[in-house]
């Protein structure tokens, strides 16, 4: 997975066994935010999680908002992460605030981090930090694709130093990019955004990280998101990949 990963499992089943019921955040941008039809990667951890412990074991909150950087939403945090009061929050940003035309620098953006970070620990809510996917490196602006790498960077720095655990999809994904480039593009719907698929992909990574997989009764609603799992596993082998490393349209 790359980064830190304790055994979420057990956070989560520790978790369960001091409150009735877990409140869960997903706090983020438009990647964190529901814009598309069909299953989203929060949704997936929602339902391995009562599959496994039970209906009633858990409530979650989507807090994504489109467009978010660092600064925004630490603006909206006492707004809306507050009052949930989460014991366990996925955050996940970065994306924007690497776009040069917001002006958030990368001093800033590690500050801004850490407080989110910060304030959370003092809602004694448990943290996962996410890096993004891989975006669409090669079609973003030169600046913007260099600050994405950076600030993904960053994320994991701020993860290490804060000693929470890091859910890096930003290498698993870079690796396919890099590998297949059409095939990568087979699971975005944009530069930025992963499609229905590529959701399925996120989410599995993440429920494997809890500890989890679907009941099999799930699982053949989320093939296309195993078959790319799958992948993704593969090329974190020695033997798998482009001799050359260039991509393949």
């Amino acid at each position: 997975m790359g980064g830190t990963m304790p055994n979420l499992g057990n956070v989560f089943a520790e978790l369960r066994r001091q409150h009735q019921v877990v409140r869960m955040a997903a706090f983020g941008s438009s990647n964190t935010q529901r814009r598309l039809m069909g299953m989203h990667w929060f949704d997936l951890a929602e339902l391995g999680l009562k599959q496994t412990y039970g209906p009633g074991c858990v409530q979650c909150c989507n807090m994504g908002v489109g467009g978010d950087t660092s600064v925004l939403m630490l603006e909206r945090f006492e707004r809306d992460v507050t009052p949930f009061h989460p014991h366990f929050t996925i955050v996940t940003v970065g994306g924007n605030d690497s776009k040069p035309e917001r002006k958030v620098d990368a001093p800033t953006f590690a500050a801004n981090l850490k407080e989110i970070v910060r304030k959370l620990a003092a809602l004694e809510s448990q943290v996962l930090l996410q890096t993004y996917y891989s975006c669409d490196l090669e079609q973003l602006p030169p600046q913007h694709a260099e600050q994405m790498v950076q600030y993904m960077q960053i994320v994991r720095e701020t993860a290490e130093e804060c000693g929470v655990p890091l859910l890096d999809h930003f290498v698993r994904w870079e690796r396919l990019r890099r590998s297949d480039l059409g095939l990568y593009r087979l699971l975005m719907t944009d530069r930025m955004h992963v499609n229905a698929a590529g959701n399925l992909v996120l989410g599995l990574d993440l429920l494997r990280a809890l500890g989890i997989e679907l009941p099999d009764a799930m699982r053949a609603e989320a093939l296309p998101g195993y078959f790319g799992r799958k992948i993704l596993d593969l090329l974190e082998t020695p033997f798998c990949g482009t001799s050359s490393g260039e991509n393949r349209k």
